[in-house]
């Protein structure tokens, strides 16, 4: 996949993170709708052998771990479900008690169709996602909804299975509204429950990085060179968040390089990232960092930041995720378990290709509900909740972003009728590990 602008103007997208090559489905994007239910399931059988993108499975032990931490939240529940081939059975937990089971007759190979149809509507801005969202929601949700409302929760602690790693929880769909508006999530990867009981309490002390102009042309393999260039709009994210957090360090472009970032990133609790990210599940040494300046950094690299002081890494420009097909889930929670792994103990990365405008002024909804004192879950939601209402308020009914054309001019700026209540605009960021 590369990131390039035809000559017909193009709204500007933050690309170019986590893109998944299988080349055993060398199909393109359009043509997933035909794929059949054997390609998605031999899909499923793909098995990486990289220690960096292959995630361990939860144990009993960290399990117990989560656990533990619910008579002291009071109104989190948690929610592991579990694939089988001719079935999927829900855990859940709350701190009344031992973990209830739901066994939910749906086959693996629906399953994972149903997904896919989520997936791709979700990352449709002109589609409905409502029907795929609402049938997940009958699967994962309806069935515990009463115990939900009987425990009065406000919170789910979600442990995703295989494919189910794809599933934003929040964009489910009750069929009155989206999950987002009634719950927070916290999601858990195996390696983010080893951090799951750090407190992210301490004074935000912010690094702030982006690559917002200019192109950069990487060699990868054999293949044609990526193209992968800046994202105009994080520069104004990157400035509000500074605005907002007067200890703030900025860096910007050629000022974002490995030499200016990793000195710091012991100085500060907060890391926020606006950068390219490409992700080959079966070739970790490939996958890499896009810096500012144009160097770049495999992910072998970033096993070894120190990010031990780290209560939060935001990636906010990336696409996490497939082209091809869905995998067993290790290609969108590889850079966030490389980041728990090194430290870190609250990750947000998306999920899917982001719109650089949405993702502007979803993170600065998102930064201000910290700087008010809000959990970084919360937060998340708060922000998400925010862009839901873009749909019936006047004031941003007509939300513009920029249009940029190939020689990097701006035209005129697209009106969005709708605003940004779409799930395309505040789903794909996906928030694991201490967010409590």
């Amino acid at each position: 996949m590369h990131l390039t602008r035809t000559p017909q103007p193009r709204q500007w997208l933050r690309l170019a993170a986590c893109s998944l090559t299988l080349a055993a489905f060398p199909l393109g994007w359009s043509l997933l709708p035909a794929l059949s239910s054997q390609a998605i399931a031999a899909a499923q059988n793909i098995q990486s052998n990289s220690n960096i993108s292959e995630a361990p499975a939860t144990t009993t032990t960290q399990m117990a771990r989560l656990q533990s931490l619910l008579p002291e939240l009071e109104t989190a529940v948690i929610l592991a479900p579990q694939v089988y081939g001719d079935r999927l059975e829900l855990s859940l937990t709350t701190k009344d008690g031992a973990p209830q089971r739901y066994t939910i007759p749906v086959g693996e190979t629906e399953l994972q169709q149903a997904v896919l149809d989520f997936r791709q509507a979700l990352t449709d801005s002109s589609s409905d996602p409502q029907p795929a969202a609402q049938q997940l929601y009958q699967w994962l949700i309806e069935p515990i909804q009463a115990e939900l409302e009987a425990v009065g929760a406000e919170t789910i602690l979600y442990v995703p299975d295989g494919i189910l790693h794809y599933v934003p929880l929040a964009a489910l769909h009750t069929g009155d509204q989206w999950l987002a508006e009634r719950y927070a999530v916290n999601t858990f990867t195996a390696a983010a429950m080893d951090v799951a009981s750090r407190s992210n309490r301490q004074p935000p002390r912010i690094l702030a990085a982006a690559h917002t102009a200019g192109q950069f042309e990487i060699a990868i393999g054999e293949g044609e060179p990526l193209q992968l260039q800046g994202f105009p709009f994080a520069r104004d994210e990157v400035e509000a968040i500074a605005a907002r957090f007067a200890n703030t360090t900025m860096l910007l472009d050629e000022a974002f390089s490995p030499e200016t970032l990793l000195p710091e990133l012991g100085n500060h609790t907060v890391v926020h990232l606006a950068a390219n990210t490409w992700v080959f599940p079966d070739r970790p040494d490939e996958s890499f960092l896009l810096f500012g300046n144009g160097d770049r950094r495999s992910f072998s690299d970033l096993q070894q930041w120190p990010l031990d002081q780290v209560d939060l890494l935001v990636l906010s420009a990336c696409e996490t995720g497939i082209r091809d097909t869905l995998d067993d889930g290790q290609a969108v929670i590889t850079f966030s378990n490389l980041m728990h792994n090194a430290g870190a103990a609250a990750v947000v990365a998306p999920l899917w290709q982001v719109d650089d405008f949405g993702t502007k002024v979803l993170m600065e909804a998102f930064y201000e509900a910290i700087a008010e004192g809000a959990p970084y879950a919360e937060a998340l939601t708060s922000a998400q909740r925010s862009l839901i209402a873009t749909q019936s308020s006047p004031a941003t009914r007509q939300l513009k972003a920029s249009i940029f054309l190939e020689d990097g001019s701006e035209a005129t700026p697209s009106p969005r009728p709708q605003g940004l209540s779409h799930p395309y605009y505040w789903a794909p960021f996906v928030l694991t590990g201490a967010g409590l």
